[in-house]
């Protein structure tokens, strides 16, 4: 009867805010046709006459107030966190984003509970004694859709996401939400067993460059 119960709870679970929200698509690296990184001074080059030079382009900063956030479920329920300390730089030119950058500083995550915390600093999740950094580097910038790669635990992925780009001269702002599967970057503990963690994170963004 025990069997059958757990059986159960586990196929149903709990409802979590990572319900049907739309995955990342990811690519190995070595298997896409990625473009070149942003930094490449030929990534997303727009041709143009000298004298019809933009004078809006240009890098912006990072914000200190910008939020890069997550959503962990296991079976019995959510847990949410993020990171306090990012820095990147993006790029506009003619009022359009044309490449990105962010650097998370994985010492910095925090989640709402300590305890939990603690633990994602070690060898079950992001082991940050050994990766203590966490990029992500654009190679195309669409109407509606952000991709890039993603370097966590030493462990480079293609990442292609939706998400809602503002420009002006004076700041550029996304907002994206998005599953990732943890497991593609090696992020392999299933919890307890009477408690597993889900695959999937929810990825969610509230970012400015400025």
């Amino acid at each position: 009867m025990f069997g059958l119960l757990f059986g159960l709870t586990l196929s149903i679970g709990c409802k979590s805010e990572n319900d049907g929200k739309e995955a990342a698509v990811v690519k190995d690296v070595s298997c896409s046709n990625a473009a070149k990184p942003a930094t490449d001074p030929n990534a997303n080059v727009v041709d143009k006459k000298p004298e019809e030079k933009k004078t809006d382009s240009g890098a912006m900063k990072l914000t200190p107030t910008s939020k890069i956030e997550w959503v962990g479920a296991k079976v019995t329920g959510d847990h949410t966190g993020g990171f306090k300390t990012v820095t990147g730089e993006a790029k506009q030119e003619g009022g359009k984003l044309t490449s990105l950058t962010a650097s998370i500083d994985i010492n910095s995550v925090f989640s709402d509970h300590p305890k939990l915390t603690k633990h994602l600093l070690n060898d079950d999740f992001f082991s940050v004694a050994k990766f203590p950094t966490a990029t992500f580097s654009s190679t195309k910038i669409e109407q509606g859709k952000i991709t890039g790669i993603l370097d966590m635990r030493a462990i480079k992925k293609e990442i292609s996401f939706p998400a809602t780009v503002s420009v002006s001269k004076e700041s550029i702002d996304i907002k994206a939400e998005f599953s990732i599967n943890r497991k593609l970057w090696e992020v392999n503990y299933n919890g307890q067993a009477n408690n597993l963690i889900k695959d999937d994170v929810l990825i969610k963004l509230d970012v400015q460059y400025k």
